[in-house]
């Protein structure tokens, strides 16, 4: 994808890094599914060596709102989320690994 690129369609200079969940509930995964069916906010990578990816806008802890990143690669798997922001969000919502986090995906915003 490329930081640049990510913070022209996003507004944000990202955190480095990705926050990684796993989504575990059946329900969940069909929800997760349907959003992915649609058409997200298009990011087109700007350097060799980086991957096209949706973007769509997610609350993530009631709290921080940003943009979950579904990277556009054969293979990639369909319970796995990765949410940037422009801070930590682990140290943001005092969280740790293996902590239960909700995310709700904002529904018809654009930017």
């Amino acid at each position: 994808m490329g930081k640049g690129t990510i913070y022209f369609q996003a507004r944000f200079t990202p955190y480095p890094g990705t926050f990684n969940l796993e989504v575990e509930e059946e329900a969940s995964l069909k929800k997760l599914k349907k959003v992915k069916e649609g058409r997200g906010i298009e990011i087109l990578p700007m350097e060799s060596g980086f991957c096209s990816a949706r973007c769509y806008h997610v609350l993530v802890g009631d709290k921080i709102e940003r943009a979950m990143v579904i990277p556009e690669v054969t293979g990639y798997p369909d319970s796995k989320l990765e949410i940037i922001a422009p801070c930590s969000i682990k140290d943001e919502l005092k969280i740790n690994d293996g902590d239960l986090v909700k995310v709700e995906i904002i529904v018809g915003k654009k930017e």
